[in-house]
Order: structure tokens, then C-alpha cells, then sequence
């Protein structure tokens, strides 16, 4: 089980060369093509006086795009390493292109979108918008982060169609973790939950466990949330998506912010 091919949307933004070096780490890890994905629609003219005026200002705008193209692609050429790249760019919306373009791929990269996170400008894209439009695995990575581990997973197990969709497009990272936590909560008897996780199925890591108990996600006292940090957290929401770092919030050293608990949270 692996990823054959991989997109990775790139833009103007400062967190493009960091996401770039991640994905170039990814495709090498599964030994996959990797292919840079940048696009933006020309605005069209505001006021003009006429029809030759219109014309001149697009070609500038046209020009002004193709630059910002050639400059996108030379960073992602930059930044990748030894991986194998592709590359696929045109003067159109960047959301419906990148989901044009992951028909193929087994696996697309996006930027956080988060409240103090950096402008990527006009072709950044929302991840809401490609999970549930590209019918693809989504991994989400937070800006400063140029590698990913995923030696700890947990994954936001309900017994349903998304959870297990979630489940297949991220196979290839489970089976190679070091551990996998399965967090449920619910009302559904523990003896159930353990029945219709994931980790039933063969090839899961060997040290996996779920952490469940009485319709209570039980966190043992560990960091700030529960969790070690770095765990990467597996969650569904019609298309499958991956978030690398600390899913509820927390990093090393903070107090539980999102998770609001240490032990127990509902």
C-alpha cells in the first residue's frame, strides 16, 4: 500500500518552500511523482475607455501571472530535493484547477488556512472546499513545518462510511507508524467499538490500542492533551483528511487549550 502520485498546491505565500520540502519528503518516502500545482484567474478590468485599453491591460496582467508562475515553479524545483516532479499551472480559479487535477493523484497536499497563519495570496487554496470537492485524501499541514513523521497517528474512529474512507486513503501512512491510537466517543459498548475499529483489520501497527471508555475519550496524562506530541491526527468529513502536529490544540509545554481537559474530555 502506497502513494503512486501526489499534488501539492503552491502559491505566492512565505509558507510555499516549507511545504514544498515536506512534500518533496513524502513523495521520496513512498517513492511516488510529485507534482506542484499553482494556478490563478486574471482580473478582469475594472473601468476602461475602451477596447484596446482592456486589451493592454491584461496582457499586463497576463505578463504580471506568468511571472509569478516562473517564480512559484522555481521554488518548488527548489525545494523538493531528489523527488520526481511534475509540474501543472494555468491563468484559471486555483480551487477548481487543483480539483481538476487531483482526479489522478493518490494523495494532495494543502496548506492551513488559520486565523494567524500568512496570506498565500490569490492562489492559495481552502482546504474545506477541496475535501469535499476532490474526492481525494487531503493532507492539511500547518505553515514551519518542512517534514513529517507520522510515527503516532490517532485516529477519530465512528463506525460510518467517511470514518472508513478517512481510514483507506491514509493507509499507507498507518501501516508504517510506530503506534496508532483510535479515539471514539459515543454511546456505542466498548466491546463494539473494538469490533468495528480499524484496528481489526490486518497489517495495522503492532502497538495499536484504542483509548476509549464508557462514551468518554479517555487521555492519559501526558503533555498537555494527552496525546505525545507530534501524533497526526486521521478525521473524516466527506473526504478523507490527515492534519499533521497535535490535533486538539496543545503542543509541548502549553496547557490544554482546544481539548480543555487533561484526563477526559467528552
Amino acid at each position: 500500500m502506497s502513494y503512486a502520485s501526489i499534488l501539492v498546491s503552491l502559491d505566492t505565500g512565505p509558507d510555499t518552500p516549507d511545504r514544498a520540502r515536506l512534500a518533496g519528503g513524502v513523495a521520496l518516502r513512498f517513492e511516488a511523482t510529485l507534482t506542484g500545482v499553482a494556478a490563478r484567474r486574471i482580473p478582469s478590468p475594472v473601468a476602461v475607455n475602451d477596447i484596446h485599453e482592456a486589451e493592454s491591460l491584461f496582457a499586463e496582467e497576463k505578463a504580471k501571472l506568468e511571472e509569478e508562475l516562473s517564480c512559484v515553479r522555481a521554488v518548488f524545483e527548489r525545494s523538493v530535493g531528489e523527488a520526481r516532479v511534475d509540474w501543472r499551472s494555468d491563468m484559471v480559479a486555483s480551487v477548481p484547477f487543483l480539483v481538476e487535477q487531483a482526479r489522478g493523484a493518490d494523495l494532495v497536499i494543502v496548506g492551513r488556512r488559520g486565523i494567524d497563519d500568512g496570506d498565500p495570496g490569490d492562489m492559495g487554496v481552502l482546504p474545506g472546499p477541496v475535501l469535499m470537492e476532490a474526492g481525494r485524501p487531503v493532507l492539511v499541514v500547518p505553515p514551519r513545518i518542512e517534514q513529517i513523521q507520522a510515527a503516532r497517528i490517532v485516529i477519530a474512529w465512528k463506525d460510518t462510511p467517511e470514518a472508513r474512507r478517512a481510514i483507506s486513503g491514509a493507509l499507507p501512512f498507518i501501516i508504517r507508524a510506530d503506534q496508532m491510537y483510535v479515539v471514539t466517543a459515543g454511546d456505542m459498548p466498548v466491546s463494539r467499538r473494538r469490533r468495528t475499529s480499524p484496528l481489526t483489520s490486518p497489517g495495522m501497527a503492532p502497538t495499536s490500542r484504542p483509548i476509549c471508555w464508557q462514551g468518554r475519550i479517555w487521555l492519559p496524562p501526558t503533555r498537555s492533551c494527552g496525546l505525545p506530541h507530534g501524533t497526526m491526527p486521521i478525521s473524516s468529513s466527506w473526504a478523507p483528511m490527515a492534519i499533521p502536529g497535535c490535533g486538539n490544540g496543545c503542543s509541548a509545554g502549553q496547557p490544554a487549550r482546544s481539548c480543555g481537559r487533561r484526563r477526559s474530555a467528552a
